[in-house]
């Protein structure tokens, strides 16, 4: 029964960036890894807001919507996902700039691994 649940299509239904990085890349950016376990919603929320520190650059933005879209694709989501980026982008970058390369880096990250 659980190998017909891993062949099913997936799809993520609202999903934030910084919730969606990679520890490497995390680690990359200057940030620290993830914990284990967060000890309760306060920590997991002032996790969250370091990790958007790191995130400086559309460059950075590009790197973590793609590897997204590739972990997600590898993981049989079928469809890209709304990645929830308004908070970052008024914190780190300016938002037009932005916008137009999360979707090409998505749609890169996507069609990587059809």
């Amino acid at each position: 029964m659980s190998g017909d649940l891993v062949a099913l299509p997936k799809a993520h239904l609202h999903v934030h960036l910084e919730s969606a990085i990679r520890p490497s890349t995390l680690v990359s950016l200057g940030g620290a890894a993830p914990p284990a376990v967060f000890a309760g919603f306060g920590a997991f929320v002032d996790y969250n807001a370091a990790v958007r520190a790191c995130l400086r650059t559309a460059a950075d933005f590009e790197r973590v919507a793609y590897e997204f879209c590739v972990d997600s694709a590898a993981d049989g989501v079928r469809c890209p996902t709304t990645v929830d980026h308004r908070l970052d982008t008024a914190i780190a970058v300016d938002p037009l700039k932005l916008e137009p390369a999360l979707r090409e880096c998505a749609l890169r990250g996507h069609d990587a691994v059809l």
